[in-house]
């Protein structure tokens, strides 16, 4: 709303400035720049003789006889001249003689003369104020034509325009220039000489030099001539635009060359010039909101330079003088108007941005000053430029003096780092680096501090000097050092404690093993009833179950005694190249006598041309079995357990056992290789086992230098995968040599 407002004033401005004419000098000043710009040779087609300084000095007598205005009529006709016109009064003479010479060149003239016309100020003795009408002698008036030579100044002084005629005793009189050129246009209004005509080009001779001959003919023949005045000691000078000084005579001239050459400039109206400032005004309007400041006074001066552009072409082709004083001003006004209003924002936000500066200053100064951190800031000189109240707490320092201004060497304690005193070793390459001080404090003793040191450059603007600051920061540590000591020495402890464990684990394989044998070996003769019949049917049942749970029980043994052996990195891998078609077969057959896969079926998706695979036989194929089971366990009867082969993009082999069973929730998924978990834990969970299958199958792979990934949903089934690396392909290293 503010800019429309803005619009508003400078449109009222400009209609009140344009209405009043305030803005013509402005115009006119276009104007002329333009003439000024566009320059234009004259046709040639009249020629001025000049009553000049010479023909006076020589001819020795002014007013000129008569019959020496009749010999240069007849010296001008003879040259074969067109019409003659003369700019100077012709009243009659006392000598009767002399005024029938200048008759009869009229008649010899047969009507060819133009005689002026004009109106002046009645001279001393007469009315005053009054305007007289001035014509030649009536015996002169009587052989020629009565042109119109008044020239009328503007409010500067300047001859802007010419007329074709004028009224007189109401009847229409031309002026000499419209006659000159033929043009029979009976207007009173004025029109804009082209002052673009260059007045050097308007071929001039003298009065004197036509009356003694001295011409060339072709320099008169088939022109117009004016002969009048242009002596300056006659008095008829005339104040022009562009031009400056010129006697009428010329300025007739010109006003001839305008009409002739129908150059006669007319200038666009009042309201034009408003309606286009106002279009101009709107759309600047617009633009204020849209556009930055230099961005803005860019589009300003395109539209000034672009009015004044278009202002040019039309005059020079078209002979128009488009006003564009109103662009300029209603241009010019906005432009200031939004350099004004841009200036008040910068202002407003530069102090802002000092309060908020200032605000901040407070609000860092307090924040350091509240800091838990130590902090100290000194200038290049070592000169302390601030201290926060900790670290003065820190150094037994006085919290309520300011020690601003001295050197930080004075006056905090001495530091010693692990290498020595601590200002020896901040040196810029280690500016952000962690230290361990220690400081004597003057009531706790030693402290152990730990702080880091950085340095900040700042621009000052008054005088683009860079000045540097350090600031060290600091805190106790010592507390916490002793907590983590504390708990380094729990940790290692924790560690050897589980270290003995696991070692105890994978020493007592044989110990657990070979009781564990015994008792499967000899509960099978005893359900076999090897030497002889035990008595009693049950004790055949007792002995088939002491045999299930012993080979149950050494599974599990087996199990985490192979996870204890790869804790304790005893595990080596008895690496053969294995191939995996057989190998899938064989998994496949085993899987088919289980009584948990007897009711789900088993599909081997596998090419035979498969590569063979570098790794260990008893391994792989365990992977392959604990899979295989897991998938089944959790499978519905009727269900399909698929285990499929594949290379991929890198050669190495891919193995995916996909399940058709319950799936397992999200949040499950990244702990199912931890040993001993148990998706369900519950003491009556439905599904056996010690977790530790899949757990043994990750470990595995990480000796093989492959990956185990899982993908579940829950009620659609799961899907485990198994990435070998390239190497461990056969066909892989082949290609790989053979490359």
């Amino acid at each position: 709303m503010r800019y429309w407002r803005q619009s508003g004033a400078i449109a009222f401005l400009v209609a009140i400035l344009t209405l009043s004419g305030a803005l013509e000098p402005l115009e006119r000043g276009l104007l002329s720049f333009r003439f000024a710009l566009d320059h234009r040779q004259a046709s040639g087609d009249v020629v001025v003789v000049q009553i000049d300084a010479q023909s006076i000095r020589d001819l020795g007598i002014w007013p000129f006889q008569r019959a020496q205005h009749a010999l240069l009529l007849d010296r001008l006709r003879e040259a074969g001249a067109g019409s003659i016109a003369f700019d100077v009064e012709l009243t009659e003479a006392r000598d009767k003689a002399d005024n029938d010479l200048l008759v009869a060149a009229l008649q010899r003239a047969g009507g060819q003369v133009i005689l002026p016309s004009f109106m002046q100020l009645a001279s001393a003795g007469q009315k005053t104020g009054q305007i007289i009408r001035t014509e030649p002698a009536k015996m002169f008036a009587d052989h020629g034509w009565l042109a119109n030579v008044n020239v009328f100044p503007s409010s500067d002084g300047r001859i802007w325009t010419m007329t074709y005629g004028d009224w007189v005793d109401g009847t229409f009189q031309y002026s000499l220039a419209a006659t000159l050129a033929g043009r029979a246009v009976r207007e009173e209004h004025g029109f804009y000489v082209d002052y673009g005509i260059q007045i050097s080009s308007i071929p001039r001779l003298s009065f004197v030099d036509v009356l003694e001959g001295r011409f060339q003919p072709e320099d008169i023949a088939g022109k117009s001539v004016i002969i009048g005045a242009t002596a300056v000691e006659l008095g008829d000078q005339l104040n022009l635009p562009v031009v400056g000084v010129v006697s009428g005579p010329v300025l007739q001239a010109l006003a001839f060359e305008t009409i002739h050459q129908s150059r006669e400039i007319e200038r666009t109206s009042f309201v034009a010039s408003i309606i286009l400032a106002l279009i101009v005004l709107v759309a600047l309007n617009v633009l204020r909101t849209k556009l930055h400041l230099a961005l803005f006074v860019a589009t300003c001066i395109g539209v000034i330079a672009t009015a004044q552009l278009v202002a040019f072409v039309l005059q020079s082709q078209f002979a128009v003088s488009a006003d564009t004083g109103c662009v300029l001003l209603v241009s010019g006004l906005s432009m200031f108007a939004q350099m004004i209003q841009e200036l008040d924002r910068r202002r407003t936000e530069t102090a802002r941005e000092r309060r908020e500066k200032e605000g901040r200053g407070r609000m860092f100064d307090q924040i350091i000053d509240d800091s838990f951190d130590g902090i100290v800031i000194m200038g290049e000189a070592g000169r302390i430029e601030s201290i926060n109240q900790v670290a003065c707490r820190s150094f037994g320092l006085d919290p309520s003096r300011t020690y601003v201004g001295e050197s930080v060497f004075s006056v905090l304690p001495k530091w010693h780092a692990k290498d020595g005193p601590i200002w020896e070793q901040l040196t810029p390459d280690r500016f952000g680096e962690r230290l361990e001080v220690e400081i004597e404090h003057p009531l706790e003793g030693t402290r152990i501090y730990e702080c880091v040191a950085t340095q900040s450059k700042i621009h000052e603007t008054s005088n683009q000097h860079v000045r540097e600051y350090f600031t060290i920061t600091f805190r106790d540590v010592t507390d916490r050092r002793r907590i983590e000591l504390e708990r380094d020495e729990a940790l290692q402890a924790s560690v050897a404690a589980n270290r003995a464990k696991t070692e105890f684990l994978a020493n007592m394989s044989h110990e657990l093993r070979t009781p564990l044998n015994a008792i499967i070996g000899f509960s099978e003769i005893m359900s076999q009833q090897v030497f002889g019949p035990l008595g009693s049917e049950r004790y055949a049942g007792y002995a088939e179950d002491i045999h299930g749970s012993g080979r149950h029980l050494l599974s599990i043994v087996n199990d985490i005694l192979d996870v204890a052996r790869v804790e304790v990195n005893d595990f080596t891998l008895n690496e053969e190249e294995i191939n995996v078609y057989e190998t899938a077969l064989s998994v496949q057959r085993l899987a088919e006598g289980w009584p948990a896969t007897m009711r789900r079926e088993v599909v081997i998706d596998i090419c035979e041309d498969i590569p063979p695979l570098w790794a260990d036989r008893r391994l792989f194929k365990q992977m392959l079995l604990n899979l295989v089971s897991n998938a089944s366990k959790f499978s519905d009867t009727g269900d399909t357990v698929t285990v499929q082969f594949k290379l991929d993009a890198a050669g190495g082999l891919v193995v995916h056992v996909v399940d058709e069973g319950i799936g397992i929730p999200a949040d499950s998924l990244v702990k199912l290789t931890t040993a001993f978990y148990q998706v369900d834990s519950a003491l009556e969970r439905r599904f056996e086992g010690t977790g530790l299958g899949l757990t043994l199958v990750q470990k595995h792979m990480e000796l093989h230098g492959g990956t185990v990934s899982f993908e579940s949903e829950v009620g659609v089934g799961t899907t485990v995968t198994l990435t070998f690396p390239p190497d461990r392909t056969r066909t892989s290293d082949l290609e790989k040599i053979s490359i």
